[in-house]
């Protein structure tokens, strides 16, 4: 998967034309919009914050994940716009960092005494269109990539017993979600 993102940047870099820029320029974006996997369709929201330079895009970014087990992502993200038509182009993504999870449902059920949930690797890829509006380089974003988030959740039970001494169960379930994800928002 990785040599796969590499080839398409650089494939991307060789493609697109110089853009005119001439020196780095601060950047955002906000983003929302829904992931789609094995466990349902959940909300997510994104704000990335960078620099913008010759058709690259770098920066970083975090938001809120609601994907089964409630997370917040902390990432680097970097982009490259190609095929630019006026105002509109195409995009290439890709953001990777650390995914923070939140204990969102301390007692899954009545004999759950302990709940422990950590966070893990969390990456998004995919494509993106740029629908440039006012001045300079804002513009509506519509994204569509992969996205994977690893929650690891540690989970200790005392059920009843007859016959002492009583010790707890305990449950580690390490999530791997693997989702598609669609976003729209705003680039300025």
């Amino acid at each position: 998967m990785k040599n796969i993102l590499i080839v398409i940047f650089l494939a991307a870099g060789m493609i697109n034309a110089a853009s005119g820029q001439n020196k780095p320029e601060f950047a955002a974006k906000m983003l929302t919009g829904i992931v789609a996997g094995g466990s349902g369709q959940y909300p997510e929201v994104h704000a990335v914050t960078g620099l913008r330079y010759k058709g690259w895009f770098g920066g970083v970014g975090t938001g809120f994940d609601w994907y089964y087990l409630n997370s917040v992502p902390l990432y680097a993200s970097l982009s490259r716009s190609f095929l630019h038509k006026g105002k509109h182009s195409f995009m290439l993504l890709g953001d990777g960092g650390y995914n923070f999870s939140r204990n969102s449902d301390p007692l899954l059920d009545i004999y759950a005494t302990d709940v422990v949930t950590r966070g893990g690797l969390y990456y998004n890829a995919g494509l993106g269109w740029k629908l440039g509006l006012g001045k300079a380089n804002s513009g509506f974003l519509l994204q569509l990539g992969y996205s994977y988030k690893q929650v690891i959740q540690r989970v200790s039970y005392n059920y009843p017993c007859f016959s002492p001494p009583c010790l707890p169960n305990t449950e580690k379930n390490d999530y791997r979600f693997k989702r598609l994800s669609l976003r729209i928002g705003w680039d300025f």
